[in-house]
């Protein structure tokens, strides 16, 4: 079953972990009929959503599908009729669990699937008195099961094989690690192991070696790190160095024996221990909100994921694939099935406002972020546009009295008498839906190898200067591709200043305005000679490097001397899909940069790549001439030169480097924190070889882009 095949989903049970099943059907865009006997479970279902979508937002970098819809219904047999597959999350008693699995068994289709989220209970136990046994199986998630991706699945009889590949292919499609168990066991597998922890850590307090904090730390410090990659049995191998798991068991197991664990017994848990617990839990909360600490868990296992996506491991690789099937069913147009137009309404929740739009797709609006966003008078100053309302007066928990559509504006009343009105085409495009950040996603830069030589992206100095048609191509030109090449310049400091003055300021830096790139009899930089200049970015010894530079041939007549260019997020991207580990070097070692000379010592440290939160390219800073003596762990400086060399050899290799012979009147303007260039060695005892050149930083380029991107 794939995620298109997978259209709706019943679910018994909305607490903790019902609620992290429906957060993750309904931005995987599969409707969910839910069925829970307490009031409250639609709107804890609803906060759980609001978090996984933050969430899954920034761990994910291809668009989810547009959202399901969710039904809350007042029976199980109405959550399980019609549904495509079951999933029972109720608390841990076998006779509710039985009950409801019983109801949903009387209607679901025969060739639907019953799972139940039970963390112990034996699917033989589970599965008594139903009339199609063989389609219950067990998919036991981990919390938040909107982020974790290990689902166990297990049948216990040959009897559910089919049942059991049905649930592996539903859990894949939203993105999960399905772990297949052939053995039903009581506990199944992680739970059994976090039972034994949890157990010995119940009798470090019982017994006031540890307090509930030490014993965290134990672990969040220590072994909880290498457990997310590697788990017990590499890592114990890896501890049997070069050996491996045989001399690790010989040298360590007879340690077993010793009598460190009580693993078996259990501390009577007696009034004296849990007031014990709860007073050191409460002191290690620190006042920390649920919600606080449930969103720093989640900040902490996205930033988790995100790592070990970058190096192709564990469950990053997980995620990794699942964002490779979203990339390719988001690029399937039959994939995409818009909603039906209609009148736009909204629909008052808990902590939000769902507006469905004229068009039929639909947004969530926090109540906070709705008053904070008022566009009145007394909220924004009409002239500037700022914001003169106090933010941090607002009460947090505020909701609106009223809220309706009015003709094309959402108007609301809130409790102290203020009415906000705005535009829902202004809302329509602050919708943080997934299609809607799709639609306004950045556009992704181009990347290219040497192959771009022969199809330049150039531009006549005429056609740039002509109207803003001309420097909105140029500008875009320049912010996809990372260059352009603009022919005919007049041949003058005018000339360049005008140019770059049309997009922004021109930024001065300890070279100055401009500067010029010719043989110097005292040079301060190794550009100023005439020797190789190998692929670089220009100042990286700076904290914010100039972001795009200008260079215009004045003189061109000396042997040799040919500019080079190379896209930095092209060998990056190489890198990334091809060696992960250098990658992860390169974007973790901080290197150090300097410049100095009579009157400056300018220093930064930064690593070659750096990316924004969502994983793409922020800038790639490389210059070898600058690079100052490492300070790093002995263990660490063979890892960073060996992927500092990688990173250089792609970058000098003719597979992704061009050259290009500019000639009087030429103009290579380029991304300095993308593009690394450079140039050939030449000969200034036959010739001359000279360029004017200039910064405008890229704050005032995507600045200009913006404003020419306007419509009229």
């Amino acid at each position: 079953m794939t995620l298109s095949d997978l259209r709706r989903v019943g679910l018994l049970g909305g607490g903790v972990i019902g609620g992290g099943w429906a957060a993750r059907f309904l931005l995987h865009g599969v409707d969910v009929h839910l069925f829970d006997p307490d009031p409250s479970a639609a709107g804890t279902v609803e906060r759980t959503v609001i978090d996984a979508r933050w969430a899954l937002g920034r761990l994910l970098t291809s668009p989810l599908p547009a959202e399901g819809s969710l039904v809350v219904v007042s029976s199980p047999q109405e959550a399980a009729a019609g549904v495509d597959f079951v999933q029972e999350s109720a608390p841990e008693r076998l006779e509710l669990k039985r009950h409801l699995l019983a109801a949903a068994d009387e209607v679901a289709d025969p060739t639907v699937v019953l799972a139940s989220s039970t963390s112990g209970l034996r699917p033989s136990a589970l599965r008594s008195g139903l009339r199609h046994p063989q389609r219950l199986v067990v998919g036991h998630p981990f919390n938040p099961v909107y982020l974790l991706p290990l689902v166990e699945v297990c049948g216990g009889d040959p009897s559910t094989d089919a049942a059991v590949q049905r649930a592996v292919a539903v859990y894949r499609s939203v993105g999960m690690h399905p772990l297949e168990l052939a053995v039903e066991t009581d506990g199944f597998v992680a739970d059994r192991l976090l039972e034994a922890l949890w157990r010995e850590a119940l009798w470090l307090v019982h017994d006031g070696v540890a307090t509930t904090s030490q014993i965290d730390d134990a672990i969040r410090y220590g072994p909880g790190l290498r457990w997310s990659v590697m788990g017990s049995f590499l890592t114990y191998r890896l501890a049997g160095g070069e050996a491996g798991m045989r001399h690790f068991l010989e040298q360590f197991g007879p340690a077993l024996q010793l009598s460190w664990t009580k693993l078996m017994d259990v501390p009577d848990l007696d009034a004296d221990l849990i007031d014990r617990i709860v007073e050191q839990s409460d002191a290690q909360a620190d006042g920390r909100s649920i919600s606080e600490l449930a969103a720093r868990r989640d900040d902490c296992l996205v930033a988790v994921l995100q790592a070990l996506r970058g190096l192709g491991w564990g469950a990053g690789e997980v995620v990794a694939r699942h964002d490779r099937a979203l990339e390719a069913r988001a690029a399937t147009p039959s994939a995409q099935v818009p909603a039906p137009p209609g009148p736009p309404s909204v629909d008052q929740r808990e902590r939000h406002l769902a507006i469905t739009f004229a068009d039929g797709h639909r947004g969530d609006f926090h109540h906070l972020w709705l008053r904070d966003n008022c566009p009145c008078t007394d909220c924004l100053h009409p002239q500037t546009h700022e914001r003169v309302l106090d933010t941090f007066s607002l009460d947090p928990d505020i909701a609106p009295v009223t809220a309706e559509v009015l003709d094309d504006a959402l108007a609301i009343d809130w409790p102290d008498g203020h009415r906000t009105v705005i535009s829902l085409d202004w809302l329509g495009a602050r919708c943080a839906c997934s299609d809607c950040r799709l639609a306004a996603a950045p556009v992704p830069p181009r990347t290219w190898d040497a192959a771009i030589a022969d199809d330049l992206p150039e531009l006549r100095f005429a056609d740039v200067v002509a109207d803003d048609v001309g420097l909105a191509e140029f500008v875009e030109m320049v912010w996809t591709t990372g260059f352009a090449v603009v022919r005919d310049v007049p041949a003058t400091a005018a000339a360049l200043h005008d140019l770059a003055g049309r997009v922004g300021p021109v930024r001065e830096t300890n070279f100055g305005r401009d500067w010029h790139v010719r043989t110097e009899l005292v040079p301060n930089n190794v550009a100023f000679t005439s020797v190789e200049l190998r692929p670089h970015s220009d100042l990286a010894n700076y904290e914010a490097p100039p972001g795009v530079q200008f260079l215009l041939c004045l003189t061109a007549d000396a042997p040799g001397g040919d500019s080079t260019l190379v896209d930095g997020f092209a060998v990056a991207d190489r890198l990334r899909t091809e060696e992960p580990e250098t990658f992860a070097v390169l974007c973790d070692v901080a290197i150090p940069y300097r410049f100095h000379d009579d009157d400056h010592d300018l220093r930064w440290s930064a690593p070659v790549i750096s990316l924004h939160p969502d994983g793409s390219y922020q800038e790639v800073r490389f210059h070898n001439a600058l690079m100052e003596p490492f300070d790093l762990p002995v263990g660490l400086v063979e890892r960073t030169y060996g992927a500092l060399r990688r990173f250089n050899q792609l970058a000098t290799s003719d597979d992704q480097r061009i050259r290009m012979r500019l000639r009087p009147g030429d103009l290579v303007v380029f991304h300095n924190r993308r593009v690394l260039h450079g140039r050939d060695a030449f000969d200034p005892g036959h010739g001359h070889r000279h360029l004017l050149g200039l910064y405008v930083d890229v704050d005032d380029w995507r600045s200009r882009r913006r404003v020419l991107q306007r419509p009229e």
